[in-house]
């Protein structure tokens, strides 16, 4: 099972364009020259471009362990360390997710949560926005997107890695093998990775605390711990939201179209799951039934807010419910395989085959693509040169006026940003 998650976790990162192996997405334009400018500027630093200071405000967790090998070696070791650490982390979650007595049940699990996706191909088809290259046809919609498995690991790794570590402490706790207060303190720590999966865990950790308080499971080091961890990490979470009143946030507006595209939305993305897991079948392996729940109920109110340019809280925040769901799936695709009832396997299949084709198609994205190699700019040239870019950066960068005094560093290398270079990327790796 150990080769399989291994296996599974190279394919994720290396097909997604880590290593350049294969092409990078579009997104690594952006992330290749984060990982850039903190190899190779001195911290604490500041950009400084328009008049204006700007602070680096974003969770950078994934990129500080490959930027130190990155300062000692060169901008390549950090580019492959990063590489390294992110299959070495999908590693270890998949294996927890997908761990079961029965390695049949397992791979079965794994496979499941690997192709894992909604109706996009359906929803596409619909909306006739084609399924070709490169049309994105998880925006068929245009006004949320549950993301797949394989479009947050070649997409968004960092998002990815957090919300499915929040998930893996989830089903930690439904087996009884963490206490609450890990299950508090490592969906806190995850916030260094994304903010977004800390925000996907909160249903899943009221949950919890309600279940610990029934059934008595919490001691002084379960609240004790948590509290001195939170004291720690304010500075992180003053840090986060510095400046981010500047992000587009807000709920949604109750349009026609809108409740239009909500109802075809959760039609083609969750409801052939709902009827796959059907409730009996639901907690015979991996997630509890109340957990499943949770996560059913999280993705059916999440598409009504709106938070980033591209709505980022519907396809972030919804990570480890979407992860929940994926792997009942996967123990539903088994248990129908073992009863050998042929509506079952029909019902289980047809729900994971076109979901499956998302990520077909995401692949046959990336492969058909050019490979550009790396980011040669800094984080503002390359948000010039990126096309899917929005105008604002706020997600990004802080101005350093908005930022409190503890925060703002008197010290900081100031980094004059020049104008954008006729290519950022660079073949070579």
């Amino acid at each position: 099972m150990s080769i399989a998650c291994a296996l599974a976790a190279f394919a994720l990162t290396t097909i997604g364009g880590e290593g350049r192996v294969f092409p990078a997405t579009n997104d690594w334009l952006i992330r290749d020259a984060v990982l850039h400018d903190v190899v190779r500027l001195p911290w604490p630093f500041v950009y400084h471009f328009d008049g204006k200071d700007w602070l680096l405000r974003a969770p950078l967790a994934m990129y500080l362990a490959p930027a130190a090998i990155g300062k000692l070696i060169g901008l390549k070791a950090a580019i492959f360390a990063l590489w390294a650490q992110n299959t070495a982390a999908i590693f270890a979650v998949l294996r927890i997710l997908c761990a079961s007595m029965s390695v049949a049940r397992s791979l079965t699990v794994l496979a499941a949560f690997c192709i894992f996706s909604g109706w996009d191909v359906i929803g596409a088809l619909i909306t006739h926005h084609g399924l070709a290259p490169p049309v994105d046809i998880e925006w068929w919609d245009f006004l949320f997107q549950y993301s797949s498995t394989m479009t947050l690991a070649f997409w968004v790794p960092n998002h990815a890695l957090a919300g499915w570590f929040v998930a893996a402490l989830i089903l930690l706790w439904d087996k009884g093998q963490i206490r609450i207060g890990a299950l508090a303190m490592g969906a806190a720590l995850s916030a260094f990775w994304s903010p977004f999966a800390l925000i996907g865990a909160a249903p899943f950790l009221a949950k919890a605390g309600i279940e610990a308080l029934a059934r008595r499971r919490i001691a002084w080091g379960d609240v004790g711990m948590p509290l001195l961890l939170g004291l720690a990490l304010a500075p992180l979470a003053l840090f986060l939201v510095s400046d981010s009143g500047a992000v587009p946030h807000g709920f949604q507006p109750m349009s026609r179209i809108f409740i239009l595209f909500y109802a075809l939305f959760i039609s083609l993305e969750l409801l052939p799951f709902l009827a796959a897991n059907w409730i009996p079948k639901v907690g015979n392996g991996g997630f509890s039934r109340s957990t499943y729940f949770v996560a059913v109920a999280s993705l059916m109110l999440m598409p009504f807010y709106s938070l980033g340019p591209g709505n980022d809280f519907v396809m972030r925040a919804s990570i480890p419910a979407l992860a929940v769901v994926a792997v009942t799936t996967g123990h539903s695709a088994y248990a129908a395989l073992k009863e050998q009832k042929v509506w079952k396997v029909a019902l289980v299949g047809l729900a994971l085959t076109l979901g499956g084709l998302t990520g077909l198609v995401e692949i046959w994205r990336i492969v058909t693509g050019p490979n550009l190699g790396t980011s040669q700019c800094d984080l503002v040239q390359a948000w010039d040169q990126d096309p899917r870019a929005s105008k604002s950066m706020a997600h990004y960068l802080a101005d350093a006026d908005h930022v409190g005094p503890l925060l703002r560093r008197a010290d900081a290398h100031l980094h004059p940003t020049g104008p954008t270079i006729a290519r950022c990327s660079d073949q070579r790796l």
